[in-house]
């Protein structure tokens, strides 16, 4: 087993999934969870926070990739973290109002957690993190909304749950290869052997890729790491960028961050 660990400056700052229909993702992701759109280049819709430069949400259109409806997705689901009650107290209350699918609400004392998912079944886990503003029902979280707040630049991305067929397999490919145990704990794995799963072809819907800023120095040590291990990735000459995919076919891209 490796000691190899991912720098601490690695931070997941967007996820991209593959659809079929960008118009009605937009839509959901807008009207619904509350992003901005911050840019349409081609077939991509970046989704972000307005005045930010975040960009936590790419789609990807894909109109021909196959949905393998009905089977297991690589991405179980994701997770938002958001900045005050009237943030998640909003998006429940629009995803009522447009009949948008809500999949659970949990009301804790320290805790508010709703999992919604997008038109083409992703499934999203908002939550937010009271401190004197506790709700007992759902009835008093939607007093808290209104339908024209958005989200803030405090969102964070704080976790991703992959399906694997192989638990095991993928578990070494993290923590040995990438390093990823100890520095990034927003990876949660739940194993999906013996059920059919989504195959990694590249034109399927769902989870594409997942992009990381870096500092220099940990982008350089995770290059020289691969080597040792033999592994397959790429890195542009200027050491700026560098890709590798996981076993599921999952790409994961570390960029250089830029000096501010």
């Amino acid at each position: 087993m490796s000691s190899f660990t991912l720098g601490e400056t690695a931070t997941l700052e967007t996820i991209t999934i593959r659809v079929k229909d960008r118009d009605k993702m937009i839509a959901f992701y807008q009207g619904i969870v509350g992003f901005s759109l911050i840019q349409e280049e081609n077939a991509l819709a970046m989704m972000g926070i307005k005045g930010s430069n975040k960009e936590h949400l790419w789609l990807e259109e894909s109109p021909r990739a196959y949905p393998h409806f009905g089977e297991i997705k690589k991405l179980q689901h994701y997770t938002l973290k958001v900045a005050s009650l009237a943030e998640i107290a909003s998006i429940y209350s629009r995803a009522l109002k447009r009949e948008s699918p809500v999949i659970g609400l949990t009301l804790k004392e320290d805790s508010i957690q709703l999992i919604i998912e997008d038109p083409e079944g992703n499934q999203l886990v908002i939550y937010f993190e009271p401190t004197n503003e506790a709700v007992a029902t759902s009835e008093e979280l939607l007093k808290q909304g209104d339908e024209t707040t958005l989200l803030t630049a405090e969102t964070e991305i704080t976790g991703i749950h992959l399906n694997v067929p192989n638990q095991a397999k993928a578990q070494l490919f993290f923590n040995d290869i990438l390093g990823v145990a100890a520095t990034v704990p927003l990876l949660t794995l739940t194993d999906t052997a013996g059920k059919q799963f989504m195959t990694a072809e590249d034109e399927v819907l769902g989870l594409d890729f997942l992009k990381f800023t870096i500092e220099e120095a940990d982008l350089l040590a995770l290059e020289q790491h691969l080597i040792e291990k033999e592994q397959d990735f790429y890195i542009d000459k200027k050491k700026q960028i560098l890709t590798i995919f996981d076993p599921m076919g999952i790409e994961w891209w570390f960029i250089l961050k830029k000096n501010k």
